[in-house]
């Protein structure tokens, strides 16, 4: 019996002096209180100043104008969309928007923040000029859920128009990335893009189930510049992204990515990779499409560069570059594509479907109606090409006698064709 009292004791004084419940703080656009209900709701900044880690903040619907950077340094639970009446949300209904006003990122996720979550939450108008425009993670396994970042502005040489992710295990999805876009920095030396997103040095980022739409960049990746191994983009969609310099919609500087379930259209680049520029380092590209993008240099589609990269059950659709490989161009790669579609592709100079200047191989690929020679073969590259069919391309018309579906430069190009 004496024991029983002595251990329900010491539970008693851990609760007073050494637990905390998990609490809900609630919060509106003009709120005041202590956050203890709707009815006595909190303001964003106190919410986060005053919460203890593992505490949820809900927010209710409206405009939060925030005029300095949101920090936050513990695990938080953040969830907009609630009316202020209840405890259900519905973001799409009721929307609750983060408004940096075009002057302040909005909220930075510290170190100290790992595994929180921020779910159903607008961000607009955020503005970065030495971080992200929206969201910049620094604290692991922190998940970003049914989201919308829309019109937020970097300025930094870290690109990052929306979120700039520097922490491992980070997860973005069912988001929607519209019109964010990283401008030209005072900074020419070491800038990065990524209109949308900038995946910096760390591992296992995953993307799924998001939309990007008419993001830009003046640095390399329309929507996304990726650095960090096993970085992952899953059934997304890519639409009318731009970049002023290469890889419209994505840009891989290094380390391995892999692209799958995926839809790219619309997107162009002012110089090459109208869609995808990947600068080194595996690329692994699963049951996707490409289609109407467009390169002002080559590539009007991928753009391989001194890498490894596998490609199956994908379609190339009315892709074009102005000069070469409307589809794709590989330069100094090895390169495998099994079950593929070029279709209707086109390139200035050679390749409407393919411009090859590495080694590839070609399984059950289907080359149809792509102009200016389906697929080029340029000097010093390898080609293998098993049971593929060529059909309607037409030949470079600059060249006399050129063939419509496959043309091989003669110096040191070889290409194997096994039907």
């Amino acid at each position: 019996m004496q024991l029983k009292l002595i251990l329900c004791a010491s539970l008693y004084v851990l609760c007073l002096f050494g637990l905390k419940a998990q609490a809900t703080i609630y919060v509106a656009p003009n709120g005041s209180g202590n956050g203890s209900s709707w009815q006595n709701p909190s303001s964003i900044q106190d919410a986060i100043i005053n919460a203890v880690a593992n505490d949820t903040i809900k927010l209710k619907e409206g405009t939060y104008t925030i005029t300095a950077t949101l920090e936050i340094d513990k695990t938080l639970f953040i969830h907009g969309g609630y009316s202020g009446f209840g405890n259900t949300n519905n973001p799409k209904v009721h929307k609750s928007i983060l408004d940096g006003g075009s002057h302040v990122s909005i909220l930075s996720m510290e170190y100290s923040s790992k595994e929180s979550i921020i779910n159903g939450v607008y961000f607009e108008n955020g503005f970065g000029s030495n971080s992200a425009g929206a969201l910049s993670i620094y604290g692991q396994d922190v998940k970003v859920r049914n989201c919308v970042f829309r019109n937020n502005t970097s300025k930094s040489t870290i690109g990052s128009g929306a979120i700039y992710i520097r922490a491992n295990n980070i997860l973005i999805q069912n988001s929607r990335f519209e019109g964010n876009r990283v401008i030209q920095s005072g900074d020419p030396n070491n800038v990065t893009g990524g209109g949308a997103i900038h995946i910096r040095h760390i591992d296992n980022t995953i993307i799924k189930n998001c939309k990007f739409i008419n993001n830009m960049s003046y640095y390399p990746g329309g929507a996304i510049s990726s650095w960090g191994p096993n970085s992952k983009i899953e059934n997304c969609s890519f639409k009318n992204n731009h970049s002023k310099s290469i890889g419209g919609a994505i840009y891989k500087s290094f380390d391995d990515l892999t692209v799958e379930n995926s839809v790219f259209q619309g997107n162009t680049a002012d110089v090459d990779g109208g869609d995808i520029y990947n600068n080194n380092d595996p690329l692994n590209v699963i049951n996707t499409i490409f289609r109407d993008n467009k390169a002002e240099y080559n590539a009007g589609g991928l753009y391989l560069k001194a890498s490894e990269a596998y490609l199956s059950r994908v379609i190339f659709d009315n892709n074009q570059a102005m000069l070469k490989g409307g589809g794709m161009y590989t330069n100094f790669d090895m390169v495998k594509i099994v079950d593929a579609q070029f279709w209707n592709n086109k390139a200035g100079e050679g390749g409407g479907a393919i411009y090859n200047e590495g080694e590839m191989e070609l399984s059950n690929i289907n080359f149809i109606g792509n102009n200016n020679t389906a697929f080029f073969v340029s000097s010093d590259s390898s080609s293998k090409i098993y049971n593929s069919i060529f059909y309607n391309n037409t030949a470079i018309q600059s060249q006399t006698d050129a063939n419509s579906d496959i043309e091989v430069q003669n110096i040191g190009s070889t290409i194997y064709l096994i039907l």
